[in-house]
């Protein structure tokens, strides 16, 4: 995982390696970011029609250590964006 990369390209970039169940938490993540930075992970999962552990499995699988680190990028890039 690159640092000058967004959490929504780096899911963009990995997308087509993604598992289907992955892809369920990844849609529901680029369609709904504001959402998804405010969601814990057992409410993302919710969201998403998925367990948690697959919302955990999808963080790492697309580089990053797990939930929490790939919300608080994510929060990150949301915030600049409205800076912009």
């Amino acid at each position: 995982m690159q640092e000058t990369k967004s959490v929504i390209e780096t899911i963009k970039d990995n997308y087509d390696q993604m598992f289907a169940a992955e892809k369920k938490v990844a849609d529901f993540i680029l369609k709904y970011p504001e959402k998804a930075v405010n969601s814990n992970v057992s409410e993302l999962a919710h969201y998403s029609q998925v367990s948690e552990a697959t919302v955990i499995r999808m963080c790492k699988h697309i580089g990053y250590e797990g939930y929490y680190q790939m919300r608080l990028f994510l929060s990150h890039d949301i915030g600049r964006k409205q800076a912009n």
